[in-house]
C-alpha cells in the first residue's frame, strides 16, 4: 500500500508534518483457526473428520483465510477432528468404530 487516505476520529497533538505508523486491516473474517493437516480436500469440497458417536465422519468446512500453516474455516467444529496426512483421513471412515485414546 503506497498510499492511503486517512480520516481522524479525534485530534493529535502532534506538530504538522509529523510522520505516524499506523496498521492497516486488509480482511476481517470470523471462524476458527486450525492446523493444515486436519483439512482433507476432495473435488466437492474441503472437509475436517469430525469424531462423532465413535466414528469419523466427513464435515464440510468453507475456507475463509489461509497462512503458512493454519487455515481459518466456518463453520466451527464442535466435535474433535483427526489431523493426519489427507491420505489418512481420506481412510479413517472405512475403519468404522474406532476407540480414539488421549495423549
Amino acid at each position: 500500500l503506497a498510499q492511503a487516505e486517512v480520516k481522524l476520529t479525534k485530534k493529535l497533538d502532534l506538530p504538522l508534518g509529523s510522520t505516524l505508523n499506523i496498521r492497516v486491516v486488509t480482511k476481517s473474517q470470523s471462524g476458527c483457526v486450525v492446523p493444515n493437516d486436519t483439512l482433507l480436500h476432495k473435488e466437492d469440497g474441503l472437509f475436517v473428520m469430525a469424531y462423532i458417536d465413535g466414528k469419523f465422519e466427513a464435515k464440510r468446512v468453507k475456507e475463509l483465510m489461509r497462512q503458512k500453516d493454519r487455515t481459518m474455516i466456518t463453520p466451527c467444529p464442535t466435535e474433535a477432528i483427526a489431523k493426519g496426512s489427507e491420505v489418512l483421513l481420506a481412510q479413517l471412515p472405512v475403519y468404522g468404530e474406532v476407540e480414539v485414546k488421549e495423549q
